[in-house]
């Protein structure tokens, strides 16, 4: 089995009885949120739980699209990886250009010159992915988010349930299919269905990054022992521009 992140236990996880009824409802909860939709897409970070929706989405609605809220400073694999992926998966990728402030202080796209040169195809949206989407006309978009990373997800399945309407209009739809999944769900997904995951996670195993803290995401939210351990040079350049931000 190909891949640092990968392990044995991944494919025989796969083939259990729990693993393939939670994949069965996930299926489920997809077809149902997508049912009459006319623009369905998936949030996709580029991140395990949000590739194992993608490719769960993909067999609901083959012209699902994907879109990448792209946040500038995210870790050098990363956009390789979200086209690799939309690409084995034969599904639309949407790029915009991130909004939202991460880590109290970095605003994505604000300053040049950049971290990095934006994708020509990158979409300047001015507000919130999230808000955006609503307003592009996609009326069913699933996430993959999942209730054991944090207690605010937990109340927000709780609360809200697999499918429920969206904040930004009632009359569009959000779905976490993964809400209730383990970790252990989400490799065994990636390892049975030969998934193209990120390469950022292999650089966390080896590493030493422990499964359960293994995250893909902006880099102004990654541990700075994350950083360093995995990506030196990247560290000592964002130090360099931005200060001893990250610890």
């Amino acid at each position: 089995m190909a891949g640092e992140a990968l392990r044995r236990e991944d494919a025989l996880h796969a083939r259990t009885r729990s693993f393939r009824a939670r994949a069965g409802r996930a299926a489920d909860v997809l077809a149902e949120a997508f049912d009459g939709a006319a623009k369905p897409a998936v949030a996709f970070s580029g991140g395990k739980d949000s590739l194992v929706t993608l490719a769960l989405a993909a067999r609901a609605r083959p012209d699902v699209t994907a879109i990448w809220s792209d946040d500038e400073l995210e870790y050098p694999e990363t956009p390789g990886a979200i086209r690799a992926a939309g690409a084995a998966l034969a599904v639309d990728l949407v790029i915009v250009a991130g909004f939202s402030r991460h880590a109290g202080w970095f605003d994505p796209w604000r300053d040049a010159p950049f971290w990095r040169e934006p994708d020509p195809a990158m979409l300047p949206i001015g507000m919130r992915a999230e808000a955006w989407q609503a307003q592009a006309g996609y009326d069913a978009v699933a996430t993959g988010l999942r209730a054991a990373e944090r207690a605010g997800r937990r109340i927000n399945a709780r609360m809200r349930g697999l499918i429920y309407p969206a904040p930004e209009n009632a009359a569009h739809r959000r779905a976490q299919p993964l809400a209730w999944w383990h970790l252990a769900d989400v490799w065994a997904a990636i390892a049975a269905w030969e998934l193209p995951y990120n390469p950022v996670y292999d650089v966390l195993a080896r590493a030493g990054v422990p499964r359960n803290l293994q995250r893909v995401g902006p880099l102004p939210l990654s541990p700075g022992w994350v950083l360093r351990a995995g990506w030196p040079m990247e560290y000592r350049r964002l130090v360099e521009r931005y200060g001893a931000r990250w610890g």
